[in-house]
């Protein structure tokens, strides 16, 4: 609530759920120090410590030093658990502001991280390559966080949806038919059944065209 930036070297999922529950705290009773505090949170990690596409800049799933971003580039961060989370409550502050802001970096990590990739499995980008990707198959056995927010984040809502168009336009004005592609499932168990590796190249290449705003 102070706006203090205390985020540096933080583990990225303890906080950002905690902030989509004080939200919620705040729907319940009207305190608005919780929403603040989330509003402020909020606006530390976006755009300070996010790439283009809205994966975390950082180590793993360790939030990185403000506004460092091309220094952590490497080829085991941008986790998906993370931007998951993150997604909560850019939805909600969307809802109470109606600051297109939320919206825009929701957009972006909607379709450059948790659409990406083309399993139902939690993956990582190697933001060195962005052709590269390594992924973790969910089993069973082995519980960690990825696997749990990766089948979370894949059948919800019966599936993802078949959307006629993308909340702003502007970065993919002349590839609307991928856009709609990349949200056509053929098993609502994975991110995109019918997108091929040159459709998945070309998306990459128009979300690193894209920008947040300072």
């Amino acid at each position: 609530m102070a706006n203090e930036d205390t985020l540096d070297g933080e583990h990225a999922n303890q906080p950002i759920p905690q902030y989509q529950g004080y939200l919620e705290i705040y729907e319940q009773t009207g305190e608005q120090q919780y929403f603040t505090a989330a509003r402020n949170f909020w606006d530390m990690v976006v755009p300070h410590r996010t790439y283009v596409d809205g994966g975390m800049a950082g180590s793993g799933e360790i939030f990185g030093a403000r506004n460092v971003i091309a220094r952590t580039i490497q080829k085991s961060n941008a986790e998906t658990c993370c931007v998951y989370n993150m997604l909560k409550p850019s939805r909600s502050l969307f809802f109470h502001t109606a600051d297109p802001k939320y919206m825009q970096y929701y957009e972006r990590a909607l379709y450059g991280q948790i659409l990406a990739p083309r399993r139902n499995m939690p993956f990582h980008i190697d933001t060195t390559d962005s052709h590269h990707m390594y992924f973790k198959r969910a089993e069973p056995e082995i519980v960690f966080g990825d696997t749990a927010t990766g089948i979370e984040n894949r059948p919800g809502a019966d599936g993802l949806t078949f959307l006629d168009e993308v909340w702003d336009q502007g970065p993919f004005q002349d590839r609307g038919g991928l856009v709609r592609a990349v949200t056509r499932v053929a098993d609502p168990r994975t991110a995109a059944g019918e997108l091929t590796e040159r459709q998945r190249a070309q998306l990459i290449e128009a979300a690193a065209r894209a920008h947040l705003p300072a």
